[in-house]
């Protein structure tokens, strides 16, 4: 029987085994250096000057300084006049408040109290950035609730399931009003707010942030902008930021030396993303405004600090024109497989969306990537600013499935039906669904529709 006999590893034998793993450390801790590093060449942010007015409007407290923090420094440095407005107060995170008040049970007068400490953390970090206490604006509504607030609860108040209460339960909010939690008095107070500071720019989250509070905001911005435009309100540029898409960005943590650069996923997306770039004294300063969000960072310290970065990200949110012609155009094209869902589910991975207006219906054909049927149900969210009809309508979709393509949604919906008058735009988003889960959403799109004429429209499609 052969004996076994241990191994005997010599120095350098230890040492190359030391020196490979070390390596590989030092592989793993660079690597994302070399991926995420700025290596794009982004166009600039456009210039500012002292004729400009920037409104910044944030779903909760911290995103007005993780989305814009430098862009409210320029500002105040090319002597701009600035606004901040803060829709929610961040009052439905349960752990947060569980890590704030050191205990586990929460009630909803617990939450409350998180929602008035996030608001203090919001004007100490506006202090920060030299933003006067008069130029930053909280609605109160509920954190959680903008989304269906946008596609329910318009003229019914919403109930938040976090505080507990259907009407706003703070003070020192927008002219000292109590506000209902419902849509049409959200879109009243950003109309007047927008009548009354015209904003040159206005500074919106990003269509495309998967936190459904982001692009629901959004929406509601979008809406009472064309509102404010019969009352004489001009719109300037609408720019959108991002904080929330997957595990972007990267790398995580504070790197002041870093750029932010897009999200991977949404490269080849035809999306002009713009860079303001900042000072180390700006990073630096924005750093210390994200640390005053001390509730936020002990959950989330590694996102929050990943924004004090040597540039701010921008995109313009412009809307897309639709011409009353008979062959449908791309409006919309999608990232695929961008999370783990749909990378299993492609029949209801949405690949892009196209239109067809002929005066009086509106054909939507929504794309996806899968050849292969599934249950899925797709759907468009409509909203036509004007109308009696105001209030988004969810149509349901005819999924369709021919040989050798790949699935489709469709629907029409009779607009003049709706709105009989002249018609100048609408906003839409179409979503896919099994059941009660989201699967896909295409972002809230801005359509404004024109008479008879050539299109101007993305027509090759993805």
């Amino acid at each position: 029987m052969r004996s076994m006999v241990k191994p005997d590893f010599s120095t350098v034998d230890r040492r190359a085994l030391y020196l490979a793993l070390a390596l590989i450390l030092a592989g793993i801790m660079i690597y994302p250096y070399f991926i995420y590093a700025p290596h794009l060449d982004l166009p600039p942010f456009p210039p500012l000057g002292p004729h400009d007015r920037i409104l910044v409007l944030a779903p909760h407290p911290d995103d007005e300084v993780l989305g814009a923090g430098g862009l409210l420094l320029e500002a105040r440095e090319k002597g701009a006049e600035t606004m901040v407005v803060i829709a929610t107060t961040g009052d439905g995170y349960p752990w947060a408040a569980r890590f704030c008040m050191y205990k586990f049970a929460v009630s909803s007068k617990d939450l409350i109290a998180l929602g008035k400490l996030r608001m203090e953390e919001s004007r100490s970090g506006m202090k920060i950035l030299g933003v006067p206490e008069e130029q930053l604006i909280f609605l109160g509504y509920p954190d959680q609730g903008l989304m269906p607030i946008w596609l329910k609860f318009w003229d019914q108040p919403f109930t938040s399931r976090y505080t507990r209460r259907s009407q706003t339960p703070y003070t020192g909010l927008y002219n000292n009003m109590e506000f209902v939690y419902s849509g049409h008095h959200l879109v009243t107070i950003l109309e007047e707010l927008l009548l009354e500071f015209r904003p040159t720019v206005l500074v919106v989250p990003h269509p495309l942030d998967s936190h459904p509070d982001h692009w629901a905001l959004t929406c509601f911005t979008l809406y009472a902008g064309e509102l404010a435009k019969a009352k004489g309100y001009k719109p300037g540029h609408i720019m959108g930021y991002l904080v929330h898409r997957g595990t972007w960005p990267h790398p995580r943590g504070y790197r002041p030396r870093l750029g932010l650069n897009p999200p991977r996923s949404l490269n080849n997306l035809g999306i002009e993303w713009i860079s303001l770039d900042l000072s180390p004294e700006a990073t630096l300063l924005k750093a210390r405004a994200i640390r005053a969000h001390r509730t936020q960072r002990l959950i989330m310290m590694g996102h929050l600090d990943s924004f004090a970065r040597k540039n701010e990200l921008f995109s313009e949110v412009k809307a897309a024109v639709l011409f009353d012609v008979s062959r449908p155009v791309w409006i919309w094209q999608d990232p695929g497989s961008d999370t783990l869902a749909r990378r299993f589910l492609p029949f209801a991975d949405i690949s892009g969306v196209q239109l067809k207006w002929d005066g009086l219906e509106l054909h939507v054909l929504v794309h996806t990537f899968g050849k292969q049927a599934g249950p899925s149900e797709g759907e468009i969210v409509l909203a036509i600013p004007g109308s009696d009809e105001s209030h988004p309508q969810t149509i349901k979709m005819e999924r369709i499935k021919k040989e050798g393509e790949k699935v489709q949604h469709k629907g029409a919906v009779n607009i003049k039906a709706i709105f009989p008058e002249d018609l100048n735009s609408i906003l839409l988003l179409c979503r896919t669904r099994l059941g009660w889960w989201n699967i896909d959403s295409t972002p809230p799109i801005l359509v404004i529709l024109e008479a008879r004429g050539e299109n101007n429209v993305n027509t090759t499609g993805p």
